[in-house]
């Protein structure tokens, strides 16, 4: 059997981005926030606190799993595994879609159940990038999966826009074709990827006392870089709707045109960031997205005219995919194959409980202070100390 080329990688491993890209955009950052605030929470100002809260708990659930799930893959057949999470997920994240119109209670606890499943299978699928791809591709193959995914998010987005502008937010039916959308096209992927996905990659049972042997101080300092830059960019990206309705006075369509402008541009931003990659190092090029990043902060908190948005959106369309496609790249040139699921439970641990610190200080600082700018800028804080502490020394590429 012919080695699959390069491009013949980018595809196969990028439609489950393509997939759950839709999910990413409508749930976390656009749509569902809104409908959360406005509808199950009355648009009273403890929504900010009750989303961010909602965010955080399901994020820390998955997040403390993570590597024990990673353990059970890494001894098994990984596609089987795989495919079981997705299944799950697909299924949670319809009953999701269903809940909208329920109770508080019930849309609080759905919301939980599919963001958990969301993000153990997205975890499981990251690990993948050291079977997929070789070391010198693996920055390629994330990138361009990550850009990928924004133009599944752009495709879902344009039908959910429209469909919202008709039935209005509080309709299950935005939700459910997210849903939808993500089922097909993620089982789409698992076709994909199961060719390039080797079976049994079988490990030594070390339990949990191995299993912190296996983080090395550059490891861990890399894994808290990753935790607190993580920090910051998954809140902007959670609270960029509600901060634009509350602080820029944008109605739900003028928010979700933005939100399209920036994932159109993102494909094209991530491949332009991923060649500043190729050229000057992983690591320099992610300290240039953190800078970006910390221009982006600063134009929300100060900014008020339509210019100053639209310098955000360019700017945003470049970071936005690429940092976490360049972490990903970056912590897997440490990583065992044998053990990469394990390994990346705990880059799991460190990029998904991130969303639970800075969604809710930005919940409990516009919640107390009623203040959301306050709030905004508060993010920019482990952004900086979260792009001091990376680096290289532990990413040798032994794990091609």
């Amino acid at each position: 059997m012919p080695m699959p080329t390069l491009n013949a990688k980018r595809f196969a491993y990028g439609w489950f981005d393509f997939a759950s890209s839709s999910v990413t955009l409508i749930f976390h950052a656009y749509l569902f926030p809104l409908y959360v605030k406005q509808y199950v929470f009355g648009n009273r100002p403890a929504g900010d606190t009750a989303w961010g809260a909602m965010f955080a708990v399901s994020l820390l659930l998955a997040a403390a799993i993570a590597p024990f799930i990673g353990r059970y893959v890494d001894g098994r057949e990984r596609f089987r595994v795989f495919a079981a999470l997705g299944a799950l997920s697909f299924v949670c994240m319809l009953v999701l879609g269903l809940a909208v119109g329920a109770p508080a209670p019930v849309v609080v606890i759905a919301f939980v159940m599919a963001n958990v499943s969301f993000y153990l299978v997205s975890n499981v699928y990251d690990s993948l990038l050291t079977i997929v791809a070789d070391a010198n591709e693996r920055s390629a193959v994330s990138s361009f999966a990550w850009g990928f995914g924004y133009v599944g998010g752009v495709l879902a987005f344009l039908v959910v826009f429209f469909v919202q502008r008709r039935v209005g937010i509080a309709s299950p039916w935005p939700y459910l074709f997210t849903a939808v959308f993500y089922a097909v096209f993620g089982a789409w992927s698992l076709i994909r990827l199961r060719p390039l996905v080797h079976g049994y990659i079988r490990v030594n049972k070390v339990g949990f006392r191995g299993m912190l042997a296996a983080l090395t101080r550059d490891r861990r300092r890399n894994l808290v870089g990753y935790w607190l830059v993580g920090d910051c960019v998954n809140a902007v990206i959670v609270f960029t709707g509600i901060y634009a309705a509350t602080q820029l006075k944008m109605s739900a369509t003028a928010i979700g045109l933005i939100l399209m402008a920036v994932q159109t541009l993102a494909f094209p931003g991530t491949i332009v960031m991923n060649s500043v990659a190729t050229r000057i190092g992983l690591l320099m090029a992610l300290r240039i997205c953190g800078a970006i990043w910390c221009v982006i902060i600063l134009i929300l908190v100060f900014g008020r005219s339509y210019v100053a948005i639209g310098v955000v959106v360019v700017l945003t369309s470049l970071v936005i995919g690429s940092t976490q496609a360049l972490m990903r790249a970056q912590y897997s040139m440490a990583v065992e194959r044998a053990r990469t699921s394990e390994l990346f439970g705990w880059y799991a641990i460190a990029t998904e409980s991130a969303t639970f610190l800075a969604p809710l200080l930005f919940g409990l600082i516009a919640g107390v202070a009623l203040n959301q700018r306050l709030a905004m800028a508060a993010l920019g804080v482990p952004l900086v100390f979260g792009m001091l502490l990376l680096t290289d020394g532990d990413n040798s590429g032994s794990a091609a």
